[in-house]
Order: structure tokens, then sequence, then C-alpha cells
């Protein structure tokens, strides 16, 4: 049997994202090795967030929300510093 594309792709590894701009698109069922694959509205491809309808909005939101979630660690996490250990040891 030959290399194909597809040799070597694990059906339920996979997903299937329909672009459209319609407001009712049609629904379409995808096969591989003759497994249906999930149908997904949106996906990460390369670290960019894919939506169906090739807006930014989902990207955006999500690396919004995960910068603010590390701003607010960093915020959050107390540094350390060097002369308040040395001074916990030197008193006990």
């Amino acid at each position: 049997m030959g290399k194909g594309l597809a040799d070597g792709v694990q059906p339920f590894q996979c997903e299937a994202i329909t672009f459209i701009w319609k407001t009712r698109p049609v629904k379409e069922k995808y096969n591989l090795h003759g497994t249906t694959l999930e149908t997904v509205t949106s996906d990460k491809y390369l670290g960019v967030h894919i939506s169906c309808k090739l807006t930014w909005n989902n990207h955006t939101d999500i690396t919004t929300k995960k910068a603010s979630q590390t701003l607010y660690f960093a915020e959050a996490a107390q540094p350390i510093s060097v002369s308040s250990v040395t001074k916990h040891y030197l008193r006990t």
C-alpha cells in the first residue's frame, strides 16, 4: 500500500472545521479511515486560535485572558529577598 497523506494519521486525534460566513451553514460529516470526525467551531493551529467564521475574536479573547492571568500571578507572587531570608536565619 502506498504512502498517502492520511497514512499514519489517527482519526481519534483529528477534528473537522468548516469555514463559513452563512448564518445557517450546511452540516457535513467528515470521515477519515471510516471514522466520523468531530466537528468544532474553533481550534488552535500553530499557536493561532482559528474560528469557523475566520474572525480574530476568539484568538484575542483567549490571548488576553492568558496574559491577564499571567500578570495577576506575577503581581501576586512575592519576591523573596536575600536579606529577609538572612534575617530569618540569624534570629533563630
